[in-house]
């Protein structure tokens, strides 16, 4: 991994979600750089960071460590959030606070578990990547923005700022999307032992509002914020409310 970093302050954590890097932040950068210290992370293989042989979320865990400071707060978007969860679980005493926006504990549906995407779906983006993964990029985009005026066309220009840093390692683009269909955070979410705020698009085609919900109930202490008219991307769509709703949370 490697990072961006910026501004001034106690140090914030900005973790994209799959298939995206450090540009997604764009948007708030400004915003939140004028009160923290951010370090905006790309995963191996996103954004121009070299590849990594073992993929899986314990390396990825002790390579967010390399760059984690003390005190921090972390803010994971999507596979982003799974990460942050699986960190402070393992570095507790280095997470001040936690931010999980449109993340869910589990993507896919299973005995006890309804908010997530059929395997069979699943898979069949899977099979997609790995014939054409620019296309599937794009789908996987236009899914996010569900609901957006011009939405091809926002896509489009979106794609092509995350390309700016470098495309994504196909590779890298297979192995993450393997996690999310592995893993299975559930039983982690009552250990969390730090001040969470959960952020959920209402309009959220990939991640439902009930995933979030149950986070919510599940995480101890745990504050749910929805943006109901946003998506996938709620900070995309309501870029001060998210940049207000973050830096009050956690001045709280």
């Amino acid at each position: 991994m490697h990072s961006k970093e910026l501004g001034e302050g106690d140090p914030l954590i900005l973790i994209h979600g799959w298939g995206m890097n450090a540009k997604i932040w764009d948007r708030v950068e400004s915003g939140l750089s004028k009160n923290y210290a951010l370090i905006i992370v790309n995963f191996p293989g996103m954004g121009g960071c070299k590849n990594i042989n073992n993929y899986s979320m314990e390396s990825l865990v002790d390579e967010l460590d390399l760059l984690v400071p003390n005190n921090s707060s972390i803010v994971g978007w999507s596979l982003g959030g799974q990460l942050a969860i699986a960190y402070q679980k393992k570095y507790p005493k280095k997470v001040k606070k936690l931010i999980l926006l449109s993340t869910t504990p589990c993507f896919i549906n299973k005995s006890g578990w309804d908010y997530g995407i059929k395997e069979v779906i699943f898979d069949k983006f899977s099979k997609q990547l790995i014939l054409n993964w620019r296309a599937t990029i794009e789908q996987f985009l236009l899914l996010q923005l569900h609901g957006l005026p011009n939405m091809r066309k926002a896509t489009k220009d979106l794609q092509n700022e995350m390309f700016k840093l470098g495309e994504p390692e196909p590779n890298a683009l297979i192995n993450s999307l393997e996690l999310l269909k592995k893993n299975d955070l559930r039983h982690d979410l009552c250990k969390i032992s730090v001040s969470t705020l959960i952020i959920s698009g209402g309009r959220d085609k990939i991640v439902p509002v009930d995933a979030s919900v149950y986070m919510y109930e599940n995480v101890p202490g745990a504050t749910l914020e929805i943006f109901e008219h946003a998506n996938h991307i709620p900070f995309l769509t309501e870029t001060q409310r998210f940049v207000d709703t973050v830096q009050s949370f956690i001045n709280s």
